[in-house]
C-alpha cells in the first residue's frame, strides 16, 4: 500500500493489488469495494494517514486516496527510498 498510494490511487486499483489482477475488472461489486474501503481505507482516513477525494470516471463515482504529511512523518517503511519525490503544485 505504501508504494501504490504514494502518488495517489483509486480504491478499485488498491482492491486489485490486494486481491489479484482479475479483481481489477470493471465488474467488481460495489459491496466488495465498500467492504475493502470500510475495513482498510476508512480507518487510515480517520487516523489522518491518508485522505480521499471524490472523482468521476466514465460517469461513475470514484474515490482517490493520497498519503498525508502525517504518513510520511510517522511511518518509515522499507521502500520509502525507492519512491519518487512528491510533486508540489
Amino acid at each position: 500500500m505504501n508504494v501504490e498510494i504514494d502518488q495517489g490511487t483509486t480504491e478499485r486499483h488498491l482492491y486489485s493489488v490486494f486481491y489479484g489482477s482479475e479483481a481489477g475488472a470493471d465488474d467488481i461489486g460495489s459491496r466488495k469495494l465498500a467492504v475493502c474501503a470500510s475495513f482498510v481505507l476508512k480507518p487510515l482516513v480517520w487516523s489522518g494517514l491518508i485522505f480521499e477525494e471524490d472523482g468521476e470516471r466514465d460517469g461513475k463515482n470514484e474515490r482517490h486516496y493520497f498519503k498525508t504529511p502525517l504518513w510520511r512523518s510517522v511511518l518509515e517503511l522499507d521502500l520509502d527510498e525507492d519512491l519518487p519525490p512528491i510533486q508540489k503544485h
